[in-house]
C-alpha cells in the first residue's frame, strides 16, 4: 500500500516560501486557519459520503543572512468524514512539522531542504503506528525575470510500506502585472490581482490523504486512504498587508476512498459521484 498523506506533504512543503523580515535574524511569523466542506456524495456501494476539514497552520522564519533563511511549518487538522454506513470510522487527526532551510548562491539560484514528520490517524489510534518522517532536498532557478523554475526529490516513510522516493517539480511565473501562475507538487493556481487589496484565483489540488485506525476500528490497526481532485475559484480580500481572508468553492472532480487492513490487505475501494465544496481561510501575518 502506498501511504501517500506524508508524501503529499513532503511535495507541498518543499517549495514553501521563507518569507521573513528584512532584518537579518528578525524573525517573521504567520498563522491560517481554515475550514472546507464537501457536500454529500453518492459512493457505487449505495454509501454516501461528506467531509468537513478544519485546522490551522503556523510558519515562523527569519532571514539569518543575506543568503540564509530558516523556518518551521506546524499544522494540525480535524476531520470529520460522515459515511451513511455507521460502521466506517469518522473522526481522524492530522499533524505535520516541517523545518527548512533555504541557501541563496546568487540572485537566481536557490538551494533547499528539510525534514518532516507526520501523524495521523483515529483519536485513539496508536502513535507510533500513525508516525511518518521524510526529509527533501531540491533547488529553485530563476530562468528569466519573473519565472522560477525548481525541482528536488523526497524520500518518506510509509504507514504500512516501504520507505518511497517523490519527485518534485515547482514554478512561480509572474505572467503579466497583474497574473501569476503558481504550480507547486501535487497544485496549480492562476491568480489576477484586481488591485492592492482584492484579487481573484482558480486551483486545483490533489489531496492524498491517509489515516491509522484504532484497535477497536472496523479494521483494527487498519488505514483508511482518501484521494480526492478538487477545482474551484475563489476570491481574496487583504485590508492590510498582515491579514486575507480567501473564500472559494468548486467540485470534487474524483475522489476515490480505500480501507486496508493490518496486513496491508485492501477490503473496501469506491468512487465517489461529483459533488460540491465550500472553503475559507484566514492568513494573519507578524
Amino acid at each position: 500500500m502506498n501511504t501517500r498523506y506524508l508524501s503529499a506533504l513532503v511535495v507541498s512543503s518543499l517549495f514553501t516560501s521563507v518569507a521573513v523580515a528584512e532584518d537579518e535574524a528578525a524573525w517573521s511569523y504567520s498563522l491560517t486557519p481554515y475550514a472546507t466542506y464537501s457536500l454529500e456524495s453518492d459512493l457505487n456501494d449505495d454509501n454516501s459520503l461528506s467531509v468537513l476539514r478544519t485546522g490551522a497552520d503556523f510558519f515562523a522564519g527569519s532571514k539569518l543572512s543575506e543568503s540564509l533563511r530558516v523556518g518551521i511549518a506546524v499544522g494540525g487538522e480535524y476531520d470529520r468524514y460522515n459515511f451513511s454506513d455507521d460502521a466506517f470510522p469518522d473522526e481522524f487527526l492530522l499533524f505535520t512539522l516541517r523545518p527548512s532551510v533555504t541557501m541563496y548562491v546568487n540572485e537566481n539560484l536557490g538551494v533547499n531542504g528539510g525534514l518532516l514528520l507526520g501523524l495521523g490517524g483515529e483519536p485513539d489510534a496508536d502513535v507510533a503506528d500513525s508516525l511518518v518522517y521524510g526529509a527533501f532536498i531540491g533547488f529553485n532557478y530563476q530562468i528569466a525575470k519573473g519565472v522560477w523554475v525548481g525541482t528536488g526529490i523526497a524520500v518518506s516513510s510509509q504507514l504500512s510500506d516501504d520507505p518511497i522516493i517523490v519527485p518534485l517539480l515547482n514554478i512561480e511565473w509572474a505572467i503579466a502585472d497583474q497574473w501569476r501562475l503558481s504550480a507547486s507538487g501535487l497544485s496549480a493556481t492562476l491568480t489576477y490581482q484586481i488591485d492592492k487589496q482584492w484579487s481573484v484565483f482558480a486551483n486545483a489540488k490533489l489531496e492524498l490523504r491517509e489515516y491509522r485506525l484504532s484497535d477497536n476500528a472496523l479494521l483494527p490497526e487498519g488505514v483508511l486512504s482518501d484521494d480526492s481532485l478538487p477545482v474551484g475559484v475563489g476570491v481574496s480580500y487583504s485590508p492590510n498587508a498582515n491579514v486575507t481572508v480567501s473564500v472559494s468553492g468548486g467540485v470534487i472532480a474524483w475522489r476515490q476512498v480505500q480501507l486496508y487492513d493490518a496486513s496491508d490487505n485492501k477490503v473496501f475501494e469506491d468512487t465517489a459521484d461529483l459533488t460540491a465544496y465550500a472553503s475559507a481561510n484566514v492568513k494573519l501575518a507578524w
